[in-house]
């Protein structure tokens, strides 16, 4: 239960933190507005680890394999840090591809597909030998499901797009996205959880820049956008880390799940927000996939 409503309040960020992006995706360049996001997001984790008197020794020895006691290298692969390392670079691209799949493609293509990664991240905690149900398997696919019905958009006239594009986009979205929860929570059972957060992030920073330099050189948003930029990265920056959390938690997998609706949060948010129209078809998609949610909550 637990999970589950962590998953859902990630959701919630990240489905504030797209309704800004729709606000800006026209006015300013995707990598740089990532970096300033990403970058706020570093600087508000750090801020907060100051506050809450979060110790540099003990985030530095959770990723670098030393004894505590002894003070020795008890690993000299650093295999955790990384891995750790690896997540972030995991999340960098799944941001980026998932914005590059909403510009290739129409949303109701594009979004169930970006929003099936908790087939993957279900999948591989079954593997692990946590228990999961047919029941919980039949919810998460009505989870899906209902994502598919919001992400419908009737009477609207789409411009032609690249049906392969897309789907190749939205696939590395979505597979990116479970690498980063999955391999994430993993890590987050064991490691102190800021050095997830802020190595995690750190990554998602550094992956930016050197593909910004490897393509065209490093670049700023317009000084207008940074205000809203920031506030998308505490979001973005607090939803990644309730799902990292989420790893200390029975059923952390389900998390996801609830995760996943955050592009069904984004089309609710329009409707309260913008006064964008929804449909008879789109408010089943609501009901069914809040359903399953419940199911899996009372489960």
């Amino acid at each position: 239960m637990t999970a589950l409503l962590i998953g859902l309040v990630a959701a919630i960020c990240w489905g504030i933190h797209d309704l800004l992006v729709r606000r800006l995706s026209q006015q300013a360049d995707t990598a740089s507005c990532m970096l300033v996001v990403l970058f706020s997001g570093l600087l508000c984790l750090i801020a907060l680890s100051v506050v809450v008197q979060v110790s540099a020794q003990a985030v530095w020895l959770s990723v670098t394999d030393v004894d505590d006691s002894s003070g020795t290298l008890v690993n000299k692969n650093n295999i955790d840090g990384w891995a750790t390392f690896l997540v972030g670079v995991l999340f960098a691209v799944a941001t980026y591809t998932l914005y590059r799949a909403f510009g290739s493609g129409p949303v109701r293509l594009v979004a169930p597909i970006i929003g099936a990664f908790p087939i993957a991240t279900m999948g591989i905690s079954a593997i692990r030998g946590e228990p999961v149900t047919v029941y919980q398997w039949v919810a998460v696919l009505l989870v899906i499901a209902g994502i598919a019905l919001v992400s419908v958009q009737r009477g609207i006239k789409e411009t032609t797009y690249n049906r392969t594009k897309a789907i190749v986009w939205s696939v590395l979205s979505a597979s990116a996205f479970a690498g980063t929860f999955m391999l994430g929570q993993f890590l987050s059972e064991t490691q102190n959880p800021w050095a997830t957060f802020l190595l995690t992030r750190s990554a998602a920073v550094v992956c930016v820049v050197l593909f910004m330099i490897l393509s065209g050189g490093l670049r700023i948003p317009a000084i207008e956008h940074w205000g809203t930029l920031a506030l998308m990265g505490l979001l973005d920056a607090a939803a990644l880390s309730l799902v990292l959390i989420a790893g200390r938690l029975p059923g952390a997998a389900l998390a996801t799940v609830t995760t996943s609706l955050f592009g069904m949060i984004t089309v609710l948010l329009a409707w309260v927000f913008l006064k964008e129209r929804m449909g008879n078809i789109q408010w089943a998609g609501v009901i069914v996939a809040f359903a399953a949610i419940g199911f899996l909550a009372s489960a």
